[in-house]
């Protein structure tokens, strides 16, 4: 699902997603890597949706190819609390991503 549309702004600071969005496009993954980590620290947690549990992913992912491992923990652990038990098979890559991270840390 393409993320632009489908986050909910009112879950975070939305001029810290669409600058995620202008970064991204522009190219610049530090810079886009670092308004999404601001914009989903701007959330409440207690909820999170599937598309805000697919940024949290990719800065999850982003994270862990630059060895920064504890941060890279963080986000894939609020990105479980979004996903369905039917969706078995993304629950078990992110349960397996999950695994390897705490072994990294």
């Amino acid at each position: 699902m393409p993320l632009s549309g489908a986050v909910d702004k009112a879950q975070g600071d939305s001029v810290f997603y669409r600058m995620y969005l202008s970064s991204k496009e522009k190219g610049d993954m530090e810079a886009a890597m670092e308004n999404a980590a601001i914009f989903l620290e701007s959330m409440d947690t207690s909820f999170v949706s599937q598309a805000a549990s697919a940024l949290a992913i990719e800065l999850s992912e982003y994270l862990e190819d630059n060895f920064k491992f504890s941060k890279a923990l963080q986000w894939r652990l609020l990105a479980r609390k979004s996903q369905d038990i039917s969706d078995l098979q993304v629950r078990a890559e992110n349960e397996y991503r999950l695994a390897r991270l705490y072994y990294r840390t």
